[in-house]
Formats: structure tokens, sequence, C-alpha cells
């Protein structure tokens, strides 16, 4: 829901009452017509109001984000017309949508934030606020059939009317922003691995709730417009988010939208444009719609548009080629003296665009830790493909060519920026098992000896599903020392655990001496170590 917002001459201020909901304080006595449109470039664009058999009831200020890893956008909660925080869970599948039963879910809430999570595959659900006073600050991830909250060490302060995007460079999900009802924030948190942490860049947009903000896949960039705030009223500024530096950037675009708050945004990939919707203004609720192509805006003309609104949820859906939104809240009345909350469903989509390219990336077997595995993917439009580590402590990428660095999982992602011809392509990802073993010297070796012979267990022990034979050999920092009495070859079943006997001879006299005895094993492309100190008496 916007801070400010007025049609015609008359202004009206929508402030809290005793939390949480915006409410009237001033009757309104006109409403804006639209303004006039420029087409952008070639593109003809089209929006088209849907009749699926089955729909979310009528609400504002809903969650939705779209999963690559289902194909399915999913909405969660908002706030329904007699002002319940609501908590029931929705996908849309390309032409309709379907209620789901999860066995555990978040609490009600409306303006929560949520974006689609690369590091666990899920969809992730940040705060929000809950009827009547509760701002929220818990995470909850959506992995297709479920809800699961999360216990990060760390996390932002509760929240609502944040901006959320995937970063997909850095495989997290990034915030910015939001109020608790007695301040407002602007700070930017990353979500990965299943922690929240704060990041400082040196230059940043200034505090604000209810930005519009999403990625421009395969550009390596978050957008960021608009918003209010206690202090400036509405804005009309444009930042970007660089997801290989980490640093916001202010744009200086010669055209731009109205300043504004709760506009709805999404990336289009194959008009390879950015595509803003409505919002509330300082001339109240507005149904004009945006495209940003990374430096200017440019105000679109298709024939019809949904009604003018703001606190709409907006999705671009890859299942139907097309921008998806639903809901929001509208004028209730030709005076616009009353508000209505939407319940409709419309996709945006472009024609005349540049054609889309999709990419093909074959998944990938598991493979041995310090093997160099060659990637191959191709694009539709026969553009070479770019690949990138998700996972930059399991494995990394040089070329057409991942390393693998240590046992755990690895993620590939595969990119096709795209030219003059050919939008970009949706990112593809392919994540696989990276095996390996771990060797331990057991408690119970020998540590302490008077010169002769000291005995060590060494475990080789099985990581992520590795089966194989490992070659233990061992040395030790001393001169005068050999090792002896290894079986050579120890046999390693999946997730189990094979052992040596290691005898090392210490032929030294003299005063007490610490020495280390370095073992070490080897299969295939994969070497493991571990050291034992021994004390010579």
């Amino acid at each position: 829901m916007p801070s400010y917002m007025s049609c015609g001459a008359v202004r009206v201020v929508r402030q809290r009452k005793s939390r949480a909901a915006w409410g009237w304080s001033a009757v309104v006595a006109l409403f804006c017509l639209m303004m006039s449109a420029v087409a952008a470039n070639a593109q003809t664009w089209t929006w088209t109001q849907l009749s699926p058999t089955s729909s979310p009831s009528v609400r504002t200020d809903a969650m939705m984000a779209y999963n690559p890893s289902t194909g399915q956008v999913v909405l969660f909660g908002g706030e329904d017309s007699s002002g319940n925080t609501l908590n029931d869970t929705w996908v849309w599948d390309g032409t309709n949508w379907a209620q789901q039963a999860p066995a555990t879910s978040p609490a009600a809430r409306e303006d929560g934030m949520m974006a689609y999570d690369p590091s666990s595959g899920g969809v992730v659900l940040f705060g929000g606020f809950t009827h009547p006073t509760q701002y929220l600050n818990d995470t909850w991830v959506w992995n297709g059939s479920n809800w699961t909250e999360q216990s990060p060490a760390t996390s932002p302060s509760a929240r609502e009317a944040g901006g959320m995007a995937t970063d997909t460079v850095n495989g997290r999900a990034l915030l910015f922003g939001g109020t608790d009802g007695s301040g407002v924030m602007g700070d930017t948190w990353e979500w990965s691995g299943g922690n929240w942490t704060e990041l400082n860049p040196t230059t940043s947009p200034v505090i604000r709730f209810f930005p519009a903000m999403a990625e421009e896949a395969g550009e390596g960039k978050i957008v960021l417009f608009g918003g209010g705030n206690f202090a400036q009223n509405l804005l009309g500024d444009t930042w970007e988010w660089d997801e290989g530096s980490g640093t916001w950037t202010e744009d200086s675009p010669a055209n731009s939208p109205a300043a504004r708050d709760s506009a709805m945004m999404a990336f289009d990939p194959g008009a390879g444009r950015m595509v803003l919707f409505g919002g509330a203004s300082r001339t109240g609720f507005q149904n004009d719609t945006w495209a940003w192509d990374g430096s200017d805006w440019t105000q679109l003309t298709p024939a019809t548009a949904p009604a003018a609104r703001d606190g709409g949820a907006m999705a671009f859906d890859a299942a139907s080629g097309a921008s998806l939104l639903f809901g929001g809240e509208s004028c209730g009345n030709a005076g616009c003296t009353a508000v209505a909350y939407d319940g409709d469903t419309w996709t945006l989509q472009s024609s005349g665009a540049p054609a889309s390219q999709t990419i093909s990336f074959s998944s990938i077997a598991a493979q041995l830790a310090g093997a160099a595995v060659p990637l191959s993917a191709t694009a539709t439009s026969g553009l070479p493909v770019s690949f990138q580590s998700l996972t930059a402590g399991v494995c990394s990428v040089s070329g057409s060519t991942a390393t693998l660095l240590t046992p755990g999982t690895c993620t590939i992602q595969a990119s096709q920026g795209g030219n003059s011809s050919y939008s970009a392509a949706p990112p593809v990802t392919v994540s696989f098992a990276v095996e390996g073993f771990m060797l331990a010297v057991l408690p119970g070796s020998e540590t302490t000896i008077r010169g002769g012979l000291a005995t060590f267990l060494v475990e080789a022990k099985s990581v992520n599903g590795f089966a194989g034979n490992v070659t233990i050999t061992c040395s030790a920092s001393a001169a005068q020392t050999s090792c002896g009495e290894f079986p050579g070859t120890v046999s390693v079943q999946a997730n189990g655990t094979g052992y040596a006997m290691a005898k090392v001879l210490f032929r030294l006299r003299g005063a007490a001496q610490t020495y280390t005895v370095t073992f070490t094993g080897v299969s295939g492309t994969d070497i493991g170590t571990t050291t034992a100190l021994v004390t010579v008496r």
C-alpha cells in the first residue's frame, strides 16, 4: 500500500492507524487520466485479462515470485477486502491457478518480501506484517510443495514493504529497505546458504518502502525504482545493483515514470526489457506501463490495460512467455472516495521484439573431487553460451571447464546474453554431486615413543557417496624415518569407511623432539591428507 496519494488537486495522505494498515485520511475529488504514451522501439505490447477456472480471492499486497526450478509462479498471502491478512499459497502453471495444501505454512501476512533463491532451488520469503500490530522477521523457503521455516544465525530486523529480487550471478536473493512502522530502512542484505548477511556498499539508495525491484535476468543487474519515505514523500529514482561488483549505482535516464510507490515490475527476457505498471503517485492510482532498456524508460501504449491500482503482484511467467499480474487495490467508485480490492489476472506480452532463445544444458553425473569437467550447453540462437559457478567453495569455472575443488554440491549456471537479434536467454543451472574421501588418524594411535616404531590407525571415509580404492602413503619430518606395514590400497564402499595400519620407524636418538607424520591418500583425481604429531624421547 502506498504512503501518499492524491487525485486531481486533492492530496490524500495514507497514515498508519495503530500499525499497520494504511487508512484514508481525506476524500478524493477526482481521478486522473493516463498520460499519452509512446511505443518502445518496434515492439508491440498487449495486456490481456485472463479467466482462469480457479483463482485466489481478491487481495492486495500479496507476495509473488517465479521459480525456474518448478516452472511455476507462487503467490502467498496478502490482505483481503475486510482488512484480514492471509496465509494461503497458490501456484500458476501458465494457464490456471491452483491452491496448495502445504503441511506447514508461514503465518498470515501482507507486504512480505519474496524471490527465487538459487542456493536452495526454492522461493524464499522474509518478513511482512500480520494484523493487527506485528512486524515479522522470519524466513521461510517454499520447495514446490511445502514451506520450511529457516533458522539463520543472523537476520534483518522485522519489517514490511522492502524490495527483494534474485541475484543469479551470486546464487542468492537480495533484500533492500522496508519499514517497521516507526522508521524506514535503507540496508542491503543477501540470503544464501541458509543465512542472512548484511552488505555494506559504499553508495546506496536513500531509505524507502514499497519500491519496485526485479532482476534483469542474464544482465547481472537488479533494478530498483521509486518507493516512498517519510522524509521525501514519493520517489522516482532508478538504481541498479551490479551483481558482479556488489555495488549500487543511480541511473540518470532522460525519461522516467512519475514518482510513485507500490508499482509492479518484472523483467521480460523475450523483449529484453524491464516492465513497470501502475502504483500510486501524487495524482492517484496509475495504470501506465513503462519499459526500461538498461539506460532509459519508455512509456508504452497498449490498447488496453488493467484498472489503475497499486499493491498488485507481478512476476515474469516463462510458461506463457509473459509478465503475470494479479490483484491489488484500485478506486472503488468514480470519484475514488473508496477503494476496491482486485482479484483479476492479467498478462503483458510483447511482439516484434528480439527473438527469444533458450539454453539446453544436460545434467552432469556425480564426479570425483579434483577432476576437471568439460562443460557443454547450446542456445537455440546458436550464440555461444558462458558458464559460471554458483558454488565457488566447491567448484570453479574457467571458460568451459569446471574444476572440482572439494566434496559437496557443485552448481553451474549457463547464460547467453543475447544480441541485437536475440534477447537474453533465461539462465539454466545444473547441480551435481562432487564425491571424495577424508583421511583421519584415529584416537589411540601412539603419539609418544622412545624411538623405534609408532603405530597409527588411518581412516579413509567416504564423502558424498564416494566408493573406490584409496592408496595411502606416509612421510615424516625427520631424515631417518621410514613408513611401513601399509595394506597399500584400502577399499571404501559408498558412505563407508576403510582402515589402514601404519607403523613408522624412527631411528633418531638424543633429546626429545616432536615430528609431523603426513598421510596422503590418492584415488583417481582426489587427493586427501591428514597429519599426526609424534614425540620421540
